[in-house]
């Protein structure tokens, strides 16, 4: 756990070669707040390998957990869908950034 993070949230990092290059961290077992991995590691299956023991780490922490959302940037939409999740809106803007919910059922 990170010495600042809330205690509703978890985070989970992918290293190579003693580089942090992606991360994911999940809000209430049940929202992806942040999520990424570096544009030079795209492709090597750490951005779905995060996801995944991230939610074997939801299901243990809430057993009862059923979807996993994200506000999803535009540009990672076609990766969300990659990785099984649905539009759940059209595209929105609040406070100047625009994002699409999405859900994967668990």
């Amino acid at each position: 756990m990170v010495p600042d993070q809330p205690p509703e949230h978890f985070i989970m990092v992918a290293e190579a070669d003693g580089q942090l290059v992606g991360m994911i961290d999940v809000k209430d077992n049940s929202h992806i707040s942040l999520s990424f991995v570096d544009s030079a590691y795209r492709g090597r299956g750490i951005g779905r390998a995060l996801l995944e023991r991230s939610i074997a780490m939801c299901r243990s922490r809430d057993p009862g957990v059923r979807t996993l959302d994200v506000s999803s940037s535009l540009w990672a939409v076609p990766v969300c869908e990659t990785l099984g999740f649905c539009r759940r809106s059209r595209e929105r803007e609040v406070n100047g950034i625009r994002f699409v919910e999405m859900a994967r059922v668990l």
